[in-house]
């Protein structure tokens, strides 16, 4: 059976399932712990405790919310502080 992961969306720059990511926030808090996981096609979001939501995977339509069409987390070093939070605006 493939389990391959494509554009990284494991989050954890491997291309094929594991077990045991962690989820501290990107900032590498121990403080913030995530609260609820959603995901789409070739991407994947994460809301924290803390109220803001980081997103990795495939961004060719913009669907992480980063501005940019640059795929995020399929590489070593691109998860945690590189990835940073999603911009959600103030209220």
């Amino acid at each position: 059976m493939d389990r391959s992961i494509p554009d990284g969306s494991a989050g954890d720059g491997a291309f094929t399932d594991s077990d045991g990511a962690q989820a501290d926030g990107p900032d590498g808090s121990s403080t913030a712990h995530v609260r609820t996981i959603a995901s789409g096609t070739m991407f994947t979001c994460a809301l924290f405790d803390n109220g803001k939501v980081t997103c990795w995977g495939d961004s060719s339509l913009g669907q992480l919310g980063l501005g940019d069409p640059n795929a995020q987390g399929g590489n070593t070093g691109e998860m945690g502080d590189p990835l940073g939070y999603v911009d959600l605006g103030t209220k």
